[in-house]
């Protein structure tokens, strides 16, 4: 995810130096200063919408990728507060890192599921 932030704020500073440089150039040169051509040439070609809808969904990406990541086990706080509660943090972690494997080898992945039926000790064999 800390990739996706560096893109989007790359684009975010691009967006920002262009419409700076579009600025400057008129405050210097008028309307038909090389700034503002560069500018208008950008936007007229699509690169300036392009940019901004790269950076939408770019941001969307992120915020479906952290969503995934919270609900990706599809368990409340309070269930995973419980887990934690009866298996610890540490356990809970592993959970939560191992799950495609477990996913993988048929075990459930269901919190609720593993408070109300799994043992302590069978939850440190499986992770």
């Amino acid at each position: 995810m800390e990739n996706i932030d560096k893109k989007i704020d790359g684009i975010y500073d691009f967006i920002e130096d262009l419409y700076d440089l579009r600025k400057d150039s008129i405050e210097k040169d008028g309307e038909f200063g090389t700034g503002n051509l560069v500018f208008k040439e950008f936007r007229n070609l699509g690169y300036l919408d392009y940019l901004k809808d790269l950076m939408k969904e770019l941001k969307s990406k992120k915020l479906s990728l952290e969503s995934a990541n919270e609900g990706e086990l599809r368990e409340s706080k309070e269930d995973m507060q419980r887990f934690i509660d009866k298996f610890g943090e540490e356990l809970y972690k592993l959970f939560v890192n191992s799950k495609d494997r477990l996913k993988n080898a048929g075990i459930s992945t269901d919190i609720t599921y593993h408070v109300k039926n799994t043992e302590v000790e069978n939850m440190r064999k499986m992770l």
